[in-house]
């Protein structure tokens, strides 16, 4: 049974001013060192205006995926429920502010119940976030900014379920340890893994055949969620230019890669051809 004292106790805990500032300066700063790139790239300075959204579109896109619906919400949910057990001994002060007595599964329950409620909220908050910032960043017009927009419910999306995953490792090992550290450090290497790490790893695998049906295809975690991430642009209608769609292959090894990468007709402004897309893994390729 949910106790929302406990519920609203934790929302409460991580939905203050000073929060919320830390947790859109730590969104925000590596958005701001990536556009610094981006302004320097010699032909978006004379693309035509529409291939230039299209690829800052893409830009949102990919940041998207790698940080602000990514790393970024995924280390946030993992700090707030690594301690959820670890804390009981703590609350339990708590559970003499509350009218009935809750009880341990209960106070759990209650306790995810408000990290589900605090996800949300910071879902939709990192997406309009790392919009404004991006066209604050890139000093872009007003057509650029709707066109952004209508990431938002991809990132949303997306970013909800990569909560879901790294708060729920959070709350197991925080069921196995009472120190928060041993909790945080398991969940953000297997973050880091999964998002950075993993790709060089699975790059080399492919090209030495030991990689489709093999035990690296089943735990790679950073593919299974370039999938599910490409996935739920499409069903939102998000289309991916290839350049993009290159971009995210080589993270997620989600597309494959041409092997002289995307060609590029500058002089019609746009890119001739999709990429293809990798067949998602299954028990029966093994």
């Amino acid at each position: 049974m949910i106790n929302f004292a406990v519920t609203q106790m934790v929302v409460k805990k991580y939905l203050t001013p000073k929060v919320i500032i830390l947790y859109l300066i730590v969104l925000c700063a590596p958005l701001f060192f990536m556009t610094q790139g981006i302004q320097d790239i010699p032909f978006l300075k004379t693309s035509v205006l529409e291939l230039k959204t299209e690829y800052i579109f893409g830009f949102l896109l990919f940041s998207g995926f790698v940080w602000v619906s990514g790393a970024c919400i995924g280390i946030f949910s993992s700090l707030i429920c690594s301690s959820f057990v670890a804390e009981e001994a703590s609350d339990k002060t708590l559970l003499l502010m509350v009218s009935k007595p809750v009880s341990r599964t209960g106070f759990l329950l209650s306790k995810f119940t408000g990290f589900l409620i605090l996800a949300l909220i910071y879902s939709v908050l990192s997406a309009f976030a790392s919009i404004y910032a991006i066209t604050s960043f890139l000093n872009l017009d007003l057509l650029t900014f709707f066109r952004m927009l209508q990431a938002v419910p991809s990132l949303i999306g997306f970013s909800i379920l990569v909560s879901l995953f790294f708060g729920s490792l959070g709350v197991f090992f925080s069921s196995l340890t009472s120190s928060k550290l041993k909790v945080v450090v398991p969940v953000i290497g297997i973050l880091v893994f999964s998002f950075f790490v993993f790709a060089p790893v699975r790059g080399i695998a492919r090209d030495n055949g030991i990689y489709s049906g093999q035990v690296l295809e089943f735990t790679d975690l950073g593919y299974d969620f370039g999938n599910l991430y490409v996935s739920i642009l499409k069903m939102n209608s998000v289309k991916t230019i290839p350049f993009i769609q290159s971009m995210l292959g080589m993270v997620t090894g989600v597309y494959k890669i041409p092997e002289h990468m995307v060609r590029i007709d500058f002089d019609q402004g746009f890119i001739l051809e999709n990429l293809e897309r990798e067949s998602y893994h299954s028990v029966s390729t093994s």
